[in-house]
C-alpha cells in the first residue's frame, strides 16, 4: 500500500512544477513515547509532532516550510530522500563534557546517541522545564545556561561549560 501511495504521488508530481505538503504521501500515527502524535512524509525523514493529530500535521507543515526556505528545490513527491546528517563538529570537540553531561541531565549515554550541532535537549523526552535544566547544569557544572535553556542547543551548552572550565 505504501509503495502504491508513493508511486501515485510520484506520477502526479509531473503534473505541476511546485509542490505543497498535500502532494506528498503522509503517515500520521500515535507514538508510545514523546509527543503522542507524529506526522511524517513517507520516504523522507521529515517529521512533525504534537499533542493532537492536527498539531503534528501543523508541525510537519512548519518543518516542510523551513526546508523549502533553506533548500533550492524540494524532493519529488513519492521519491526516496536520502538522509543527510547535520555537522557534529562542535559536539565532537566537547565529547568529554558531553559524556559527563548526558547521564545526569538527559538520562542517556552520550556514546549511544547521534547528536549533531543542531540537537537540542528538548529533542529528548524530559520531564522538566527550562528552569530545571538551568538548575541542573548550574549545580553539576557550575555554569549558568539560563539564556540557552529556551532552545536548549546542546552544542552551545557544551561550549559554555567548556568556556567556564577555561575560566572565560
Amino acid at each position: 500500500m505504501i509503495r502504491l501511495r508513493c508511486a501515485i504521488a510520484w506520477l502526479l508530481s509531473f503534473r505541476k512544477r511546485e509542490w505543497s505538503l498535500r502532494d506528498y504521501p503522509l503517515r500520521v500515527y500515535r507514538q508510545t513515547s514523546g509527543p503522542p502524535w507524529a506526522a511524517m512524509i513517507i520516504r523522507w525523514a521529515l517529521v512533525g509532532t504534537g499533542n493532537t493529530r492536527e498539531e503534528a500535521l501543523a508541525d510537519l507543515q512548519k518543518s516542510f516550510d523551513e526546508y523549502r526556505q533553506s533548500h533550492d528545490s524540494l524532493p519529488r513527491p513519492g521519491a526516496q530522500v536520502e538522509i543527510t546528517f547535520a555537522s557534529s563538529e562542535v559536539v565532537s570537540l566537547h565529547a568529554d563534557i558531553a559524556r559527563a553531561f548526558f547521564p545526569p541531565v538527559l538520562g542517556y549515554n552520550f556514546d549511544e546517541c547521534f547528536i549533531s550541532d543542531g540537537s537540542s535537549v528538548w529533542d529528548f523526552p524530559l520531564e522538566y522545564n527550562k528552569d530545571e535544566l538551568t538548575r541542573r547544569v548550574l549545580l553539576i557544572f557550575g555554569t549558568d545556561v539560563a539564556d540557552l535553556a529556551e532552545n536548549g542547543n546542546i552544542a552551545a551548552i557544551l561550549q559554555r561549560i567548556a568556556a567556564h572550565r577555561r575560566g572565560e
